[in-house]
């Protein structure tokens, strides 16, 4: 069974080697992780691509396989 996320745009359900997240245009300057939407493949669509991207527990589905 593989993990789970709530998406941001439309609060679907989606295995977590299906995410996209979206860096927000409205990013602080001052120092912090930067905040990001996670998405659902769908709601991803229609995005600014420089913006969206896969972190690496995405791709492996959060699982590292070590």
């Amino acid at each position: 069974m593989s993990a789970t996320f709530d998406c941001d745009g439309c609060g679907e359900e989606t295995p977590t080697d299906k995410r996209y997240r979206y860096l927000r245009p409205n990013q602080p300057d001052d120092e912090g992780e930067p905040v990001t939407d996670e998405l659902c493949p769908r709601c991803s669509t229609g995005k600014d691509s420089s913006r969206l991207f896969r972190a690496d527990e995405d791709l492996t589905g959060g699982d590292s396989g070590a």
